[in-house]
């Protein structure tokens, strides 16, 4: 009897602190950002979230003109 509650011990799940959320979440909700240098470590729910929010490209509307020609009167 003795040997099996040596053999059935309790383990604890590993967690990780994500930097992002400030939650603590269990190892395998951890992912690897590796779009950013250096490497995020962030949770799932994070990462997806962070995906979304990538900023969308930005045309600039402001006519390029000659280096050290000053834009004419008619433009501003």
């Amino acid at each position: 009897m003795a040997k099996e509650k040596a053999t059935k011990e309790t383990t604890k799940e590993i967690t990780f602190h994500c930097k992002f959320c400030g939650e603590s979440k269990p190892i395998s909700d951890m992912t690897f950002m590796t779009r950013y240098f250096p490497v995020l470590v962030a949770c799932r729910n994070c990462d997806k979230t962070l995906e979304s929010l990538k900023p969308e490209e930005v045309t600039p509307e402001v006519e390029e003109t000659a280096e050290g020609e000053a834009p004419s009167e008619s433009e501003t």
